[in-house]
Order: structure tokens, then C-alpha cells, then sequence
């Protein structure tokens, strides 16, 4: 519960409750008289190119200071609103309970900050137990189709979507499992191996002195799947 304030421009003899500052730039006001009026009070004000100008920026008061009538009449005119007026709430009363300030003023930072907390919260925990509402269906139908791809696979179950990745990883087992039986293979895997540990060893730069030897380059041939199960077929017999 608080008390409505609004911005309002100073009275006459009031105290400055902060630094009042002017800044240099053009106005709204057409030449005339009014020159004159922000000069008294002390503002740098002149014409320029047919407009009324403040010729540099300058603090007007300190705080704590009084502001002058002439002050207070310009800066309402420039809508420099400096003050803030409106009701302190020191306590209230309900159903036999007081209230002190101290739990009647709000934080509004902390307050949004819990705010987008509990949202953030609120919306894991939907997802996490498939509420369905237009926020989360997305993120659900998302994480749906994640989940079923990665069931498919750990099942072996083949489609469209998962040929390609069922296959590359079956042909990453059966390299792996290839190494360790280096003996039992035919040429073509064995040729297959020292391909791809050729590839994988790290390249050394060459020395200004030893030029590499150009090699041949070699065609590279795509393995289809038909290759790829014959492959397999000799690994395992």
C-alpha cells in the first residue's frame, strides 16, 4: 500500500532537495520578452537563429538551497519539475492489526525480481510436468520430439530421420571395435583403419630446409550403405 506522488515544480523559498542543473540547447519559446525573464533568473538564455537558446549548461542551485520566485516561474516554464509531493503512509491499521512503514514500503526492484523469479519458476515447473498451456506447448512439443529421437535411437529403431545417424554410429562402433582386433580383419578394413588414423595424426609443419614430398593425390570414394554392411559382414562373420 502506497501513497501517490507526483513531480511538481518548485514553490517560491523552497529548498532545493537535490542539485537543480540547466542544460545547454534550444527551447520552445519564440524571441521575445521571455529572454529577458531567464536572464533574471539567472539563466544563460539568448537568441539564436531565431530561437530562444540556453547558451551552456549550469547548476542553478545546490541542495538545501532556497529557490528564488524568478527561478521557480522559469523552470516550470521549461517543465524542470524538481519536487516531489504526496503522502507518507506511517502505518496502517486492519482486522486489529497494525502495520508499520517498515512492512508497508515497498522495494520495487526486489519486487520485479521476484516477480520474474516466480514466472521462471512457474514455467519450469509446467514444462516439467507437461502442463499444457499456450506459454509452454512449444517448449513441450520441442523437448517431445527431442526425447522421442533419442528413444529411436537408443532402441535402434530405423526411419527416415534416423537412418543416417544409426548407421554413422554403427560404422563408429565398428572402427572402434576393428582397432582392437587388428588381426581378424580383411584388407579393406585394415586399409580403412590406417586411412583414418592417417587423418587424425596431427600434420607437422615442414622445416625451410626438408620440402614434403608431393603425393598423389587419392580419389576418396563415398561408402554407401551397401559397402558399409559388407563391411560389418567381414568384421563379424
Amino acid at each position: 500500500m502506497r501513497a501517490n506522488r507526483r513531480s511538481v515544480g518548485p514553490g517560491w523559498n523552497q529548498l532545493a532537495p537535490e542539485d537543480i542543473s540547466i542544460a545547454a540547447g534550444e527551447t520552445p519559446f519564440k524571441p521575445g520578452p521571455i529572454v529577458g525573464d531567464f536572464q533574471k533568473a539567472g539563466i544563460p538564455a539568448a537568441i539564436e537563429g531565431g530561437k530562444v537558446v540556453i547558451k551552456k549548461d549550469k547548476t542553478m542551485v545546490k541542495a538545501g538551497e532556497p529557490i528564488s520566485t524568478d527561478l521557480a516561474l522559469m523552470l516550470a516554464k521549461l517543465e524542470i519539475f524538481p519536487l516531489t509531493v504526496g503522502m507518507e503512509l506511517m502505518g496502517a491499521y486492519e482486522d486489529g492489526t497494525v502495520f508499520k512503514q517498515d512492512v508497508l514500503v515497498i522495494d520495487d526492484e526486489k519486487f520485479m525480481g521476484d516477480f520474474l523469479g516466480a514466472v521462471s519458476g512457474g514455467f519450469n515447473l509446467a514444462c516439467n510436468i507437461a502442463y499444457t498451456t499456450p506459454l509452454t506447448i512449444n517448449a513441450l512439443l520441442s523437448k517431445a520430439q527431442s526425447d522421442a529421437l533419442n528413444t529411436a535411437l537408443f532402441a535402434g529403431i530405423t526411419n527416415k530421420t534416423t537412418i543416417k545417424r544409426l548407421l554413422a554410429l554403427a560404422s563408429g562402433r565398428m572402427m572402434a571395435l576393428a582397432q582392437k582386433v587388428p588381426d581378424a580383419l580383411d584388407e579393406e578394413l585394415k586399409n580403412k583403419i590406417s586411412s583414418a588414423s592417417a587423418a587424425a595424426a596431427p600434420v607437422e609443419a615442414p622445416t625451410a630446409e626438408a620440402k614434403p614430398e608431393k603425393k598423389p593425390k587419392e580419389e576418396k570414394k563415398e561408402v554407401d550403405e551397401e559397402e558399409m554392411a559388407a563391411g560389418m559382414g567381414a568384421l563379424f562373420g
